[in-house]
């Protein structure tokens, strides 16, 4: 299991015992932890944000006489959560290059570790985070197929009002407005796993906050 002790193992073992390089290792170390605080905080907004694209989206739905106001809130919603989500893909990207190079990092002051005790706390330490991390990985493919099939729909909804704005189109979209709203709360608990993960991770590699 995952715990505090596993960092302390290749965060500052291995730099005591290779001081040469833990410099290196360790702007890996902080930039993974100041990446996974943002991600925390945009899967908050994500959440959010998602609440408001749906909403919007039923206000347009409910919407009687000019529709073109409810759109324009709707269309600036998504507008927003696409910005959201770029973030979310850019940090995540950030995180897997950065632990990766970490690792690498990790993998070649171990082999310089002469203690045989030592280096296979250290080991176990590695295997920590790397299951840690993959297990992160897993949540984060999960979320996004979860994701995509909820903001598919929302797209396609979007891109037929656009086209036409007229009450018989609305009526036609129904089915995918309600398809949109009851899939809401599986996009959030989705979210919220994975933002759960992130925050123990965090945590766990920087204790002091």
């Amino acid at each position: 299991m995952l715990n505090a002790r596993n960092w302390t193992v290749l965060s500052l073992m291995l730099g005591l015992l290779c001081g040469c390089k833990s410099a290196d290792k360790k702007d890996y170390y902080g930039e993974i932890v100041t990446d996974l605080s943002g991600l925390q905080d945009e899967l908050k907004d994500a959440s959010y944000q998602i609440d408001t694209v749906t909403n919007s989206l039923n206000r347009l739905a409910k919407a009687d006489g000019d529709l073109r106001k409810p759109l324009r809130e709707f269309t600036a919603a998504v507008s927003e959560l696409d910005a959201i989500s770029a973030k979310i893909q850019g940090l995540r990207q950030n995180v897997t290059t950065k632990e990766a190079a970490y690792q690498k990092s990790s993998e070649k002051e171990l082999k310089e570790i002469k203690s045989p005790d030592l280096r296979r706390s250290a080991e176990q330490g590695r295997t920590s985070v790397n299951t840690a991390f993959a297990n992160l990985e897993q949540s984060s493919d999960s979320l996004g197929d979860t994701y995509r099939e909820w903001e598919s729909t929302v797209k396609s909804i979007q891109s037929s009002l656009q086209a036409d704005l007229s009450p018989e189109n609305l009526k036609t979209l129904e089915s995918k407005i309600q398809a949109v709203t009851e899939s809401t709360p599986k996009v959030k608990e989705a979210i919220r796993r994975l933002t759960s993960q992130v925050e123990e991770i965090t945590a766990e590699m920087n204790p002091k906050g």
